[in-house]
């Protein structure tokens, strides 16, 4: 997900906590005191307030090391150095884990990490940072808006301190109340999901959002759903989402929170994630989101056909049909005494409700095991029963057609063609019949 190869020139020097909050209350004072002072509003616990806009060194703030942009990679950093799932949120004023944030950031900011958009380069090409687009800083200094911004000057500073001299300061916007975690939880998913719907916050760190604002900071769907400006529904569904992505990278891959390996996945999972909750069967549910790990697995080999095995094999038409292959293609025994309970109160409780599926034979559907060309295999068995299908509705719109031919008055005029035309018919029936009786 991450280059680890990239010369890091910079080394953050974490100023203490004390006297980072000193050295900004200097700056605002001299600001009041200047007659060109300026100021900008910002929304802070969902009001808008004045901050006053002062110029910084770039050694003085620290980065929010729970920057939601950077969970994805977070997370993978973490299982690769066996690190506890703490290690960044228990220590956000260490200087190993802002250096550490900081190589992710510069990462993020050249476009790496899912993140199509290349800020460093910009700013590398204009070599000076706008005044009308402030970092946003809180009172001790931790950057809660611009931390990508701010790894990419202070690295251009350090390559080339004459010709990035302009990056020795930027300009910093304040909020002077003090913030809760959710306070900020809500400041960032406003200016980066609600406000400027960025395309750049990948998709993996905005779902990981949910599951932190969720899991660690205890919040509600609702409460989520309204600081991302996103339907309660989306909220939901995609929380349910990561946990099976999780499942997939751990049980199928066997590369647990290695994200880069979905991350160019997004349209399978998105489609799976509507499809398995436009269902109330729980059930059916689960063999949705067996069907998307058996692709997502496979989809380098299958290249841009997996997303459309996907769609095909999740149909609601085709989904017994995938159902019946696999349990027999892989000779799969249902265990009966086994229930799932649904996570949504309005779903079908599968053992209330009687399912056409058994949740033994999906738990069995073996997703490491199949293989691109059992996938292939499947979609041509789709293909054959689709003819099938079409086969029979003709036969029966053909007899339906001679039914009423049969009673209908046939003009003097058309009989000779009628009778030209049904005796190719009885010719063609023929032969169907004899390859039939075959």
């Amino acid at each position: 997900m991450f280059k680890e190869n990239i010369q890091i020139k910079y080394k953050v020097k974490v100023i203490d906590q004390d006297i980072r909050a000193k050295n900004i209350k200097s700056h605002i004072q001299k600001w009041k005191n200047s007659e060109h002072r300026h100021e900008s509003e910002f929304q802070v616990k969902r009001k808008f307030i004045k901050c006053p806009i002062v110029r910084i060194p770039i050694d003085l703030p620290i980065y929010h090391l729970n920057n939601g942009r950077t969970q994805s990679m977070q997370s993978e950093w973490i299982f690769n150095n066996q690190k506890s799932e703490t290690f960044f949120s228990n220590n956000l004023e260490n200087v190993k884990q802002q250096n550490i944030q900081h190589t992710l950031l510069v990462n993020q900011a050249m476009g790496y990490g899912g993140h199509k958009q290349n800020i460093f380069d910009e700013l590398k090409r204009r070599a000076e940072f706008r005044e009308d687009q402030p970092i946003l800083i809180d009172i001790k200094g931790m950057v809660l808006n611009g931390n990508r911004r701010l790894s990419s000057v202070r690295e251009l500073y350090e390559s080339d301190k004459k010709k990035f001299q302009k990056f020795a300061h930027i300009p910093a916007a304040i909020i002077q109340e003090h913030l809760t975690a959710l306070d900020i939880e809500e400041i960032e998913s406003y200016y980066q999901i609600k406000k400027e719907l960025k395309q750049d916050y990948d998709w993996i760190s905005l779902i990981k959002k949910i599951q932190r604002q969720k899991d660690v900071l205890k919040q509600d769907f609702k409460w989520i759903s309204v600081t991302m400006d996103r339907p309660i529904d989306w909220v939901e569904s995609s929380y349910k989402l990561i946990e099976e992505i999780d499942k997939c990278l751990d049980e199928d891959y066997g590369k647990p929170r290695h994200y880069n390996l979905v991350m160019n996945q997004q349209q399978i999972w998105d489609e799976t994630r509507k499809k398995a909750y436009k269902t109330k069967d729980a059930l059916e549910r689960e063999l949705i989101f067996k069907i998307a790990r058996m692709v997502s697995v496979n989809s380098r080999d299958l290249g841009k056909r997996a997303y459309e095995f996907c769609i095909d094999f999740q149909n609601k038409k085709n989904l017994k049909d995938v159902y019946d292959y696999l349990q027999g293609r892989f000779k799969l025994k249902s265990n009966k005494d086994k229930k799932i309970v649904s996570d949504n109160p309005e779903d079908i409780v599968a053992g209330k409700i009687p399912s056409q599926y058994e949740l033994g034979v999906i738990q069995k559907i073996p997703t490491k095991k199949i293989k691109p060309e059992i996938i292939i295999e499947l979609r041509e068995e789709l293909s054959f029963k689709k003819e099938d299908a079409a086969a029979l509705k003709a036969s029966e719109d053909i007899l339906n057609k001679l039914t009423k031919l049969e009673s209908s008055t046939l003009p003097p005029s058309d009989r000779s063609t009628i009778l030209s035309n049904l005796k190719k018919v009885a010719k063609k029936s023929e032969r169907i019949i004899n390859k039939l009786d075959r």
